[in-house]
Formats: structure tokens, sequence, C-alpha cells
């Protein structure tokens, strides 16, 4: 029996993710900068896509991977496993399970569409929990199961140096923006059913982070039962700083890092932080 997890281009690579890419695909959104035109596969480093984006006056604007680039991905496979972005935050959730009404209907393959109700590191860390019960063999609906409430009991925080292109796109309220920006505020974000709402102000960077991380105590009251996940928007040394400081003060298994594609990247912006555990 085949299986094989797919996910839009939210997700982010980590090592073990990698050792089982003939189990792993990615779709990719493709991201326009004016009339430049970018496929998130990896293909344009972020340098790149940084640099485009800075000196664009106006917003980048994503397109989710369509029904048909979902099914093509979804190949012979008898069992898939779909991961995606928010479905409060994209089109990339619906696109998925028309696919996989589309699969079902062609033939006997089994697909399980999963809202992550997050983004960027929240994506990765449900891919994780599904590739960990695939390889011990775990029952197709008891995956499901496990992974939904495993999504469930989630939680995903961040604070980006800006919010603009969020409040450009739509992906948060003027309001709630302008509120965040107020009076040189730094806003700690967080995830409420998949939707972003602000979660504390913070005066500048330091305090922002130092309100991150106190946050995470807040919110986790199983620590030693998951992994926590770090990404950053080329902010390699923040991630790495505050990966030393979350081992300090907390206890889960294990914390990961991974790189922002353009996708996370159009979003949080150089120096973006988004946390999943």
């Amino acid at each position: 029996m085949k299986r094989r997890i797919v996910a839009d281009s939210s997700m982010e690579w980590t090592p073990y993710l990698k050792d089982h890419e003939d189990q792993v695909f990615l779709v990719p959104f493709a991201v326009d900068i004016g009339e430049k035109h970018f496929i998130d596969d990896g293909s344009t480093s972020v340098d790149t896509f940084v640099k485009e984006m800075k000196a664009y006056p106006d917003s980048p604007k994503s397109a989710a991977p369509t029904p048909g680039a979902y099914l093509e991905a979804f190949g012979d496979a008898d069992e898939v496993f779909v991961v995606t972005i928010s479905s409060k935050l994209s089109a990339s959730y619906n696109n998925a399970q028309l696919a996989k009404t589309m699969a079902e209907e062609k033939g006997n393959t089994k697909v399980h569409v999963f809202d992550s109700k997050s983004a960027a590191s929240g994506e990765t860390m449900a891919a994780e929990a599904i590739l960990e019960r695939m390889e011990k063999e775990y029952p197709f609906d008891t995956i499901v199961t496990e992974v939904e409430r495993y999504i469930e009991n989630g939680n995903t925080l961040f604070v980006l140096e800006t919010l603009e292109n969020l409040i450009k796109n739509g992906r948060i309220s003027k309001w709630k923006g302008a509120l965040a920006g107020a009076l040189t505020i730094m806003p700690v974000m967080h995830g409420v059913n998949g939707e972003i709402e602000l979660y504390q102000m913070a005066r500048g960077k330091k305090n922002a982070y130092k309100k991150l991380i106190q946050a995470i105590g807040e919110k986790s009251m199983a620590q030693a039962e998951r992994i926590l996940y770090i990404s950053h928007a080329n902010a390699q040394e923040i991630a790495e700083s505050l990966k030393k400081s979350i081992e300090e003060q907390y206890k889960f298994c294990e914390v990961k890092l991974t790189n922002m594609k353009l996708l996370s990247t159009m979003y949080a912006n150089t120096g973006g932080i988004v946390i999943a555990f």
C-alpha cells in the first residue's frame, strides 16, 4: 500500500521530512510582485525574493495551488494525507478538498485534508505528526483522528516586524493592525481557530521576544509530549537565541528551527518569527 503526505508550500522542510522526500510532496503557491511571477518551489532564493519585495511599492499577491495541482501530487498513492495552511487565510484548503473529491470519484484512493489552522511551522508540525504515525504503520482512520486532535491542541504564536502585507492582503483587519502598530508597539500575535488575533503588545523588539517566550508558558500544559517549532524569515540569529531561551525555560521534547519559504516570507517579512507547539 502506497501512502504519501501532500502539503502546500507554507510547510517548511525539517531534516526528518527531508529524509522522507519519497513520501512527502509539496504543491507550491504562486506569488506575484507586480509583473514578476514566482513559484514557491525553491527555485528562487528568499534573499532574491526579499530584495524584489522591498523594491516594490505595493503589496505582493499570492495564489493557492489549484485542485488539479493537488490531484497530480496525489499520484498513484492508495492513501493521501494533505496538510494546508489555515482555511481562514487561503483557498488552499478548499482546493485540496476539491482534489480529494475528484480522486475519490476516480478510484479507490483515500484522502484526508487537514486544516492546519496555522501556517509555516504550524503546518510543519502537522506534517511531522502524520509522518511519525505513518512510520508506525497506524491505520488511516487512527492517523486522521490523532492528528486532528494534535492540531486542535496546538498553538501558534508570532512576532513580525511589520503587519503591512498581512493587512494589505486582508489576512488581518486594519483596525487590529493599527492597534498593534500604535505608539511603536511591536505585537505578539497568535492563532485563534485559524485566524490571526492580537495576543499581547510590547514596546520594542526585546520586550516582544520576552513576551513571546512568556506566552509559551501561558499556553502550553503538555510540553514534554510535544515538539516546538520556530520558523523564521532571514532571522537565523534571533531564532537561535529564542531556541536557547526556550530550551532553558521549558521542557519540550525537542525544539526545531525551520526557514520560511517565499509565501511565509511574503507575509512575515524579514525578521518574522513564527512558533508552533
